[in-house]
This record gives structure tokens, sequence and C-alpha cells, in this order.
């Protein structure tokens, strides 16, 4: 019997009222804001992609940031690596890796 399910199972959401923050210089820098983000989520890493984000300070890829969001309520995604600027202009951001 076929369930429906799709091969590659995927939980995709919005995020609203976004802040990037590195906490690499004690105490923490807010280096980003962003109006609203989408955070996708499968096999793979999770990834966040903030759309229409001000950059207050200079964002390094292959870094962690830690971005929190107000909406949902309490979202926080730790150690997440800048990836880069996507052709659109929204900033990416991944899991890292698990190790093996």
């Amino acid at each position: 019997m076929s369930s429906g399910a799709t091969a590659t199972p995927e939980l995709v959401f919005k995020i609203a009222k976004a802040t990037v923050h590195t906490e690499l210089t004690p105490p923490p820098t807010e280096v980003a804001t962003a109006d609203a983000g989408i955070v996708t989520e499968s096999f793979g890493p999770m990834q966040i992609t903030l759309q229409n984000a001000h950059v207050k300070g200079t964002l390094h890829p292959g870094t962690p940031y830690d971005i929190k969001a107000g909406t949902p309520h309490s979202f926080n995604a730790r150690n997440m690596l800048y990836i880069g600027k996507l052709e659109h202009g929204a900033l990416l951001f991944r899991a890292p890796l698990p190790k093996a």
C-alpha cells in the first residue's frame, strides 16, 4: 500500500525578524538582520536563506554564526556556516555536516 510519501522528505518553514550573531569575539556581535527567511531541512543538513538582509558587519564564508528569529517563537539555530550570497541577494547558511 502506498502512503504517498516522497523519496526525499523535506521540512520547509518561514522565519521572520531574524538576527545573525557571531560569538567568535565576545561579546556576541550582531552582524546582519532580515525581515524574512526560509528554513529548509531534508536528508542533508539544515539550510537557512535570509531575504533582503541588512548586513551590519563582515560575513566570512565557512564561519559559524548563530541565527535567531522572532517568528516562530524562540527559533534559534547555532553554528550555521555562512556559505555566501545567492544570485537574488539572499544570504545562505548551512548546518555543518555531522562527523562520521
